[in-house]
């Protein structure tokens, strides 16, 4: 499958609360980012859009190992000034995460 129909696909699962589907769908399309990785700004879109619902999915489960890895990923995609109308609300949550952890 390509990266926009696993991102459009991933999307709609997390839009739908469909956490196991979901999980199975992020693990395909970060083996599709490595695969197709051509450091495009669109390719970097895309990519942090893909971190940023597997963080969405991280929350819907509850899974704060999965939350802390997916926002490690995303961090770079961040600080390489790549555009995202959902990195307030991740950082909040990040920021969220940081205070319960006492970190």
């Amino acid at each position: 499958m390509s990266l926009d129909s696993l991102l459009s696909e991933l999307k709609t699962l997390v839009e739908n609360g469909d956490v196991a589907q979901g999980k199975a769908v992020l693990s395909k399309l970060k083996i599709a980012i490595l695969e197709g990785a051509d450091g495009s700004p669109e390719t970097l879109q895309k990519s942090c859009s893909a971190l940023e619902l597997g963080v969405l999915l991280a929350v819907a489960d509850n899974d704060l190992d999965a939350f802390g890895r997916n926002m490690a990923q995303l961090q770079p995609y961040y600080m390489s000034g790549v555009a995202s109308t959902r990195k307030a609300h991740i950082m909040g949550l990040n920021l969220m995460h940081l205070l319960v952890e006492n970190r």
